[in-house]
């Protein structure tokens, strides 16, 4: 049977922290453990993790005196602890599915040359409830060259939610754990540096419930939204540089990729402006700039053009009569990163 060591990190989400522990020790077909590493929560963690402790020998519970951050945190528990033939990296506000453990371990076991595995994850809502998902035996999975993966990444970013990753632990230890640079794209970074050294394999089945908390499109998002950008062009560069000689097609793959983030930086831009009364998208635009320097000969740049001669209160009100039309509320068109229960990930053709 095969062992799996799971990391759950956990800061101030001890409401969610029993169902996320309960998610793992339900799990068949595999021997687990589980570290909880609670970096100085101010909720319930601390009591919620020491009980779980008390009910289960496979759960340990650890309390940082002093927060330590994201990544010291991940490292802690998949390099300074994990030592099973798997590791995952499990946010305490996150849920593996049934079966989840065993569907990867089988597929790694199949594929030794592999040394991570991802499958789909189901986008969970807040408190709302999950959407049940049924126990998948034998899921179809496929073994992708490194490169392959690799460029996916520079084409369309990051597709997997952490959850859903699963790696060798032998593999993780002789690559190192999370780079602290990458404070928002640590985990792209570490799955790219896997598949610089193997092949991986996906999986199509539903493997977590990966929460995600509303934020409405504030300057906090857009602000985020553009330092990930950031990171994710800077780590596909450092990517590049320790890699381009064994990938010679990267360099025109992070080319095109910084011309992607450009355009996507663009439309949000043109969006910003349509929905707040702020001036977030000059920001945002000049962001754009830093990515294409060639947004003139962009179509939505020109669309941002005509908004700004229209005006706000025009597009307001075109925007009213439009969703009165449809018979919904403005309230009701949110701009929310995925809908409750969709499934997210990547299935190569």
């Amino acid at each position: 049977m095969s062992t799996v060591d799971v990391v759950v990190p956990c800061y101030n989400y001890g409401r969610y922290l029993r169902a996320c522990v309960d998610s793992i020790l339900t799990q068949r077909d595999v021997d687990v453990r589980i570290l909880i590493i609670d970096d100085m929560s101010n909720d319930s963690s601390e009591e919620v993790g020491q009980a779980l402790a008390r009910e289960d020998a496979r759960v340990t519970y650890r309390r940082h005196t002093v927060n330590q951050g994201h990544i010291k945190t991940f490292n802690e528990g998949i390099i300074d602890w994990a030592t099973a033939d798997y590791t995952l990296l499990l946010s305490a506000d996150d849920m593996l599915t049934p079966g989840a453990l065993a569907r990867a371990a089988q597929a790694l076991n199949r594929h030794p040359e592999a040394g991570l595995v991802c499958g789909m994850a189901v986008s969970q809502a807040g408190d709302v409830e999950p959407v049940a998902v049924a126990d998948a035996s034998d899921p179809e999975c496929r073994l992708v060259p490194g490169r392959t993966f690799i460029k996916r990444f520079c084409d369309f970013g990051n597709q997997f939610a952490s959850p859903v990753v699963i790696v060798r632990t032998s593999v993780q230890h002789r690559l190192g754990g999370y780079n602290p640079k990458m404070r928002h794209t640590s985990d792209m970074e570490m799955w790219m540096r896997f598949a610089c050294h193997g092949p991986v394999v996906i999986l199509n089945a539903k493997q977590a419930y990966y929460r995600w908390h509303n934020q409405n499109m504030s300057s906090h998002y857009y602000a985020q939204a553009i330092s990930d950008r950031r990171e994710q062009m800077e780590t596909c560069r450092v990517i590049l540089q320790e890699q381009g000689d064994r990938i010679p097609e990267l360099q025109g793959w992070v080319a095109a990729m910084q011309r992607r983030i450009g355009r996507e930086l663009l439309i949000t831009a043109s969006n910003s402006f349509t929905l707040h009364h702020d001036d977030d998208w000059k920001e945002i635009l000049a962001a754009a700039a830093e990515f294409d320097p060639h947004l003139l000969l962009r179509r939505d740049w020109w669309k941002l053009a005509l908004k700004r001669v229209i005006g706000r209160p025009a597009l307001h009100t075109f925007r009213r009569q439009l969703h009165r039309s449809n018979g919904r509320s403005i309230r009701e068109c949110r701009l929310d990163w995925t809908n409750h229960g969709e499934v997210t990930g990547w299935w190569p053709a």
